[in-house]
């Protein structure tokens, strides 16, 4: 590989013998110590910053010839490949007053400095060595960026820590077969990556548990049957028609449907956006927040737009060309406060429409086609996943409605891991103060005490 003109290559150098403490006074920032012997239980690199040794200078320097000598105190970074046939790796030092003798054939445990190279180092191969496991020093390299672990035959655990590289964006682990990682999370798998494979590891450092909790809001204008939707949804019989003030949260648990979202005619035939195949994750609590519709709220509504979240934009059937268009603005609004976020249009009140099969058929194909060419891979609006009809007095919908929801919840990502919401690892402590907040709101709930 190419090295700068203040680099150093030693590639095939044949080393034998650790160098001493002060030869690292520079701050790497690649180190390549790959296709050699090293053990598990050996690191690279010895001693800390403090330790203070007399050593002769000129052994060091016959240990790595190719190096240009530096003063202890350099500060320049440098490239070091030091690979093929590095015998420094498994050797011991006896020290005295004024030398270090080092002696191959004997282990000693060693550490990266990581004072010195945790925020400079951001290449390192470790790759076609004897590791059985990853040094833990390795883990506090904040810095790296590539880490290549490859051909090590033993190595089948990574340590949770490994999850601290957040700037860690490619890790190399051809030829490993890693037992404490899902298959499907591992770079090289069709939905893995290092992104991924790192958060596990992080959640699993936090003694944390999968959590099947997603938040859903609904919004929409006033009197277009919000809360009797959720209502329906839930399984609830229809509550009295009385409007939302401010935000309603509650929580409703969906069950994995039997069968996949069905695909009926108009819209979902143009949706561009096609969802993965269904999965069962089990039940998903929705946390539901139902947004009042009067325009009194709407500037305060804009506040707890968020990411990560599915939203329900709800509008009336019977209102025809102008409901559609009304949408626009609560689109518009996901769009700017949780660009990308997923969204499945509801019409409601399909029982008020003709009772002609024929004319509401050739009506609710038109206003499609209206979603479709206003709204759907549109710029400026956000991802709409489905287009859903239903009535909250006949339950005309409702099944098709709750089979896409759990779809599409099942199917978020968070934008910066990629990974997916659900089943998503959450600290135990998490949700321990999660539960304890709860059932402090219920006392005071019943209670009547003012929050």
């Amino acid at each position: 590989s190419s090295t700068p003109s203040n680099g150093s290559e030693q590639a095939d150098s044949r080393l034998s013998k650790l160098p001493p403490v002060y030869f690292w006074q520079c701050s790497l920032s690649k180190l390549d110590l790959s296709n050699n012997s090293l053990v598990s239980h050996t690191e690279v690199i010895i001693m800390d910053d403090d330790e203070d040794e007399e050593i002769d200078e000129d052994d060091c320097y016959a240990l790595f010839p190719n190096v240009p000598k530096k003063s202890r105190k350099s500060s320049q970074k440098h490239n070091l490949s030091a690979s093929h046939d590095l015998g420094w790796m498994s050797v011991s030092g006896s020290q005295n007053a004024g030398s270090a003798e080092f002696q191959a054939g004997e282990v000693e445990e060693m550490r990266f400095p990581v004072q010195r190279f945790a925020t400079s180092l951001t290449y390192l191969r470790l790759d076609n060595n004897k590791l059985e496991n990853i040094p833990p020093s390795v883990c506090q390299m904040q810095a790296l960026v590539h880490l290549d672990l490859s051909h090590n035959p033993d190595l089948s655990f990574f340590l949770p820590s490994l999850g601290n590289l957040r700037n860690c964006f490619q890790i190399g682990i051809r030829g490993l077969s890693i037992t404490n990682v899902p298959k499907e999370l591992l770079p090289g798998s069709s939905n893995g990556n290092t992104r991924r494979t790192l958060a596990f590891l992080r959640a699993t450092l936090r003694q944390s548990e999968p959590y099947n909790r997603i938040k859903l809001m609904v919004v929409g204008l006033e009197a277009r049957g919000k809360t009797s939707l959720l209502a329906r949804l839930r399984g609830e019989p229809l509550p009295s028609n009385v409007s939302t003030d401010g935000v309603k949260v509650d929580n409703w648990m969906l069950k994995s449907p039997a069968q996949p979202a069905a695909k009926t005619g108009g819209i979902f035939r143009r949706i561009s956006t096609v969802a993965p195949a269904p999965v069962d994750y089990g039940p998903i609590v929705l946390s539901t927040w139902d947004m009042a519709g009067q325009v009194d709220y709407y500037a305060t509504h804009q506040c707890f737009l968020s990411a990560n979240t599915l939203y329900l934009a709800v509008w009336k059937l019977t209102s025809g060309e102008s409901g559609v268009a009304n949408l626009k603005t609560w689109l518009v609004n996901i769009q700017a406060r949780a660009p990308g976020s997923p969204v499945i249009i509801v019409g409601t009140h399909l029982d008020q429409l003709s009772q002609n099969a024929s004319e509401r058929k050739k009506y609710l194909c038109r206003m499609n086609e209206l979603i479709q060419s206003s709204f759907i891979d549109q710029k400026g609006y956000p991802r709409i996943v489905g287009v859903v009809e239903v009535s909250n007095t006949r339950l005309d919908g409702i099944d098709t409605l709750q089979k896409k929801i759990y779809d599409a919840a099942s199917n978020i990502t968070d934008p910066d891991s990629k990974e997916k919401l659900v089943r998503r690892q959450v600290p135990a402590s998490y949700l321990a103060l999660q539960q304890a907040i709860t059932e402090r709101a219920q006392e005071m709930k019943e209670t009547g005490a003012v929050p």
